[in-house]
Formats: C-alpha cells, sequence, structure tokens
C-alpha cells in the first residue's frame, strides 16, 4: 500500500495529465463534417490528429502543413480524408494513458 505522500504525489501526477488532456480536446478545432468531429494539426511534429464521429482520435505522422490546410478548407471533409490522409500516412490511435502504437499505412 502507497504511503500518503506517495498517494498524493501519483494524484497529483494523474490530475495534471487529466487536465493536459482536456485542454488539449477543448482547444481541438470543431469541423463541419459527418465523419468527424474535430482536428488538430502540430506543426512542430507534422502531426494530424482527427477524432472522428465514433469518438475514435487517430494521429497520422509526417503529414504536410498543406494538406491540413486543404483538409480544413475543403468542402467534404471525409471526402479529402478518403482520397488524401487514409492509407496515405503512418498512423497511431490515441488512447489516453496508454500511449499510442504505430500503424502503417
Amino acid at each position: 500500500m502507497l504511503g500518503t505522500s506517495k498517494r498524493w504525489a501519483a494524484l497529483e501526477h494523474f490530475s495534471f495529465e487529466l487536465l493536459s488532456f482536456m485542454a488539449r480536446l477543448i482547444d481541438m478545432p470543431h469541423v463541419d463534417s459527418s465523419m468527424m468531429r474535430t482536428v488538430e494539426y502540430d506543426e512542430s511534429t507534422c502531426e494530424l490528429d482527427i477524432t472522428f464521429a465514433g469518438g475514435k482520435t487517430y494521429r497520422y505522422f509526417d503529414v504536410p502543413s498543406e494538406i491540413y490546410a486543404e483538409l480544413i478548407d475543403s468542402e467534404s471533409k471525409g471526402e479529402f480524408f478518403n482520397e488524401n490522409i487514409k492509407g496515405a500516412y503512418d498512423y497511431a490511435e490515441v488512447v489516453a494513458r496508454r500511449g499510442a502504437k504505430r500503424s502503417s499505412s
């Protein structure tokens, strides 16, 4: 059993991770799409996070900023995704606190 100080340290760590995760969700721009809820792009890592209508979030790696901009500007996000992102980039499901396993396209 953990001592009181170790329990507090574990609780503080969990609270920080939960707040960080929630802040990211709030900052993710919602998109007008029946296929996806939110889209977020990190320019420093070239990673594109897409949360789909079913609730799962996937991270696509090495996505050029032009692809992100075209996705945001596209009339049909789902069609653009299917034609330009799906199968073109490595990806991983984003799973809270477990990390993500990278999959090949």
